[in-house]
């Protein structure tokens, strides 16, 4: 019998906190009725022996030992091995909640449901995990010539992150995660799946929690990174005109959301390697992309001072602000994770 819901956890060079994320996962009664997937992108640390130590002690633990490409093909390839009717990805540093398995797999029975999202939290060393309390659900149907699902999530500040949503297998038919990006990737893939969804609950409590560790994607330079976005963008407005959601609102979307993306693209200009002057020549090229432009004057959502710098092209303001903003949580950081 196939398991209700398959964890995907793609693992590299993991050993400092996988053993408390598996810990997390079995500590629970209901993670027996489920298969964890281990997929191991070519660690050169003791991952790979924690990952067959716990096997040897859970038989509901997969271990596909691959050569290292990276997160997104270790995620396909857990895609193309997991037997559940459900798919799950966890990131090999983060806890769930002692509440998660008891909380979803009920939730799960109704074969009517396409996505189950849920809220998270932060933690630095430590989590406090938050009794659940009483468990109801909002359903969030998709109106698919405004992509108000996507939205929604958005406004609730977990559309884009995997960990945060379980998803039905075949809603996900023909998506995967594209392995040339190294930023963001995750955008996509949860857009495509809310998309093609004709049923989404969200559970206003949190049920994952996302280690602060200081050295995650957001913390390093990816070069391209524009490039990747436009690209990406670009595959986005093909998938909504293939699968015939093409609409004036859904194409003001995609120009938002891509819009939106001015604050990562402005902070990988601040940590480019070459000057000052070509940083900011860099990033007024990137505002005058024609679908930021277009946003940015067509859009009002788009409030926050870097999009006001961004339509009076003032890129030295931009990178200026944020520059001071990254100094700011370089310094907090390590007080932050004393405290918490």
């Amino acid at each position: 019998m196939s398991p209700l819901i398959s964890v995907i956890i793609p693992v590299y060079n993991a050993e400092k906190y996988l053993r408390s994320t598996l810990d997390s996962v079995f500590c629970q009664d209901y993670a027996r009725e489920c298969e964890v997937l281990l997929v191991n992108d070519g660690s050169t640390d003791s991952s790979l022996a924690i990952m067959q130590e716990y096997a040897d002690r859970y038989e509901n633990i997969n271990i596909v030992d691959k050569a290292n490409e990276g997160v997104s093909a270790a995620r396909n390839c857990g895609i193309e091995r997991a037997g559940g009717s459900y798919l799950f990805f966890m990131d090999a540093d983060d806890l769930l909640s002692p509440y998660f398995f008891s909380t979803i797999l009920p939730l799960l029975r109704d074969e009517s449901l396409d996505i189950l999202a849920w809220k998270y939290a932060t933690f630095y060393r430590r989590p406090t995990f938050v009794p659940l309390g009483e468990v109801r659900t909002q359903i969030v149907q998709n109106d698919k010539t405004k992509n108000s699902a996507f939205n929604f999530l958005m406004q609730a500040g977990i559309a884009t992150s995997l960990w945060t949503k379980v998803f039905r297998r075949e809603i996900l038919n023909g998506i995967r995660f594209d392995s040339g990006m190294t930023f963001g990737e995750d955008m996509f893939f949860c857009w495509r799946a809310i998309l093609l969804a004709n049923r989404i609950e969200f559970l206003n409590r949190p049920l994952y929690y996302y280690r602060q560790s200081g050295r995650g994607a957001v913390a390093r330079y990816h070069a391209g990174l524009y490039e990747n976005y436009r690209a990406s963008f670009d595959a986005m407005l093909e998938f909504i005109r293939e699968k015939g959601l093409d609409c004036p609102s859904m194409k003001k979307d995609v120009r938002y959301h891509f819009a939106c993306r001015l604050q990562s693209l402005t902070l990988m200009e601040t940590r480019a390697p070459y000057s000052r002057k070509e940083q900011e020549a860099s990033l007024l090229n990137i505002i005058e992309d024609n679908l930021i432009r277009q946003a940015l004057d067509e859009d009002s959502r788009l409030t926050a001072p870097i999009y006001e710098w961004a339509r009076k092209r003032d890129a030295r303001r931009m990178l200026s602000h944020t520059r001071m903003d990254s100094l700011k949580s370089k310094i907090l950081f390590p007080i932050k994770k004393i405290l918490k």
